[in-house]
């Protein structure tokens, strides 16, 4: 394997694996946050022996980061991750995401054709980044905050622009990421796609930092690793993976004879890993085709690169003021007051307890509300609103209300996912 390539696969384990331990608590069975799995009536496995599996995990991502019998290694690690993310639905990041279909194609794929379904993935990945905030929900609402942050450091408060003037510069972060996924298809505009990208990133550390918004670690790190990805994967033309002009021309690329499927060579992968190219190319090309499906439902939120967009799903928890004593104090000082009652940050929560955001879709955060009406229950029902997706012209949502356990749990058995939580 050629030392560019190697390093992305490095740079893909190694990062990883750090924002691994740094959540460290999403992975293990321990904590009282509310475990949803994708299967109905799958546990969890003991305290010890998830331990054990994590381990597991980031050793075998050392290996396939050092090059020792990496594709063996990075198989163990892919396989272990899936066993997790059945576990519990929270567990499926995007970085989590990004890892399990890169890793499947770096296991399975000679090094051609695994550089080529990397990069169509992180085509994909900027491109439904983007389109999934060319909507007025994050005009509205985060698109501002980001806007605000940006400008601030030169001394510059958007407060008093024109409103066309301020949704233009909003929109303008998600417009930027769909002209680098576009350009990042051809030679031609690769090189001018590729630093767009690393500005990108750098923009958004710099925002989502500790001197701007004050985002986590992992938000950081993934940023920082998405940036080398790019660099390493598409690199400039002709120096890291010896692209060659054409005679025709200095940026003949055609997109096309980029992406088509090639023949594995038997020398590079064996026979068993060589059955699976297909299944590779299959799942890559899933991941950019399905998220155009999830604005009506047909694909969750992160695995379609909805990242920081403000259109998702939201649930609130509520309950009387008076029935907060009967929680305890780590899910306890996550509530607000609104009104008279109490409504659960569930996000803030998970942040808190389990250094992770929650997984932003409905049937997972109904599960959450749906174990603790379970486990905590007063002498007044606990209400549930629903906030579907919000329409992209108008930012409006639908709501829906369920009051009591019984509720609750009708609401989850009508998804075709498990919405319900582990006993």
């Amino acid at each position: 394997m050629r030392p560019p390539f190697a390093a992305f696969r490095a740079v893909l384990c190694l990062s990883t694996a750090l924002m691994m331990a740094s959540s460290w608590p999403l992975w293990v069975s321990t904590g009282v946050f509310p475990r949803i799995p994708f299967v109905r009536g799958l546990g969890m496995i003991p305290l010890g022996a998830s331990w054990v599996r994590l381990g597991l995990a980031l050793a075998a991502m050392g290996l396939a980061a050092s090059g020792v019998r990496w594709r063996g290694a990075l198989s163990v690690a892919v396989g272990l991750f899936v066993w997790m993310v059945l576990e519990d639905q929270h567990r499926l990041q995007p970085w989590m995401f990004q890892f399990v279909l890169m890793g499947f194609a770096l296991a399975t794929c000679p090094e051609p054709q695994a550089q080529r379904l990397c990069r169509v993935f992180l085509i994909a990945l900027y491109f439904h980044s983007g389109l999934s905030k060319l909507d007025a929900a994050f005009v509205q609402g985060l698109g501002g905050t980001f806007l605000k942050t940006g400008v601030g450091f030169l001394g510059i408060s958007p407060a008093e622009w024109p409103e066309r003037l301020r949704a233009a510069a909003i929109l303008g972060m998600p417009t930027v990421e769909i002209l680098v996924a576009l350009g990042l298809m051809f030679e031609r505009t690769r090189r001018v796609s590729v630093a767009l990208a690393v500005a990108l990133h750098a923009a958004l550390i710099l925002i989502l930092g500790p001197w701007g918004l004050g985002h986590s670690a992992n938000v950081l790190g993934w940023n920082a690793a998405i940036g080398c990805e790019v660099v390493l994967l598409f690199g400039w033309p002709g120096v890291l993976f010896g692209e060659a002009p054409s005679r025709e021309g200095r940026h003949a690329d055609p997109f096309p004879s980029a992406y088509l499927p090639i023949t594995p060579e038997a020398s590079e992968i064996s026979e068993g890993f060589a059955r699976l190219v297909p299944v590779a190319r299959l799942f890559m090309l899933l991941a950019a085709l399905l998220p155009f499906g999830e604005r009506a439902g047909i694909w969750d939120t992160w695995p379609s690169f909805a990242l920081y967009a403000a259109h998702d799903e939201r649930v609130d928890f509520v309950i009387a003021a008076d029935d907060l004593a009967m929680f305890p104090e780590e899910v306890r000082r996550h509530f607000r007051g609104v009104g008279g009652l109490e409504v659960l940050q569930i996000n803030e929560w998970s942040l808190a307890e389990r250094r992770a955001p929650a997984y932003p879709q409905g049937r997972s955060l109904i599960g959450v509300a749906e174990a603790l009406a379970a486990r905590y229950r007063g002498p007044r029902p606990a209400r549930v609103t629903l906030r579907g997706r919000a329409d992209a012209l108008t930012g409006r949502r639908a709501n829906l209300e369920l009051f009591g356990l019984e509720a609750i749990r009708r609401h989850g058995d009508s998804y075709l996912v498990n919405a319900h939580p582990v006993p």
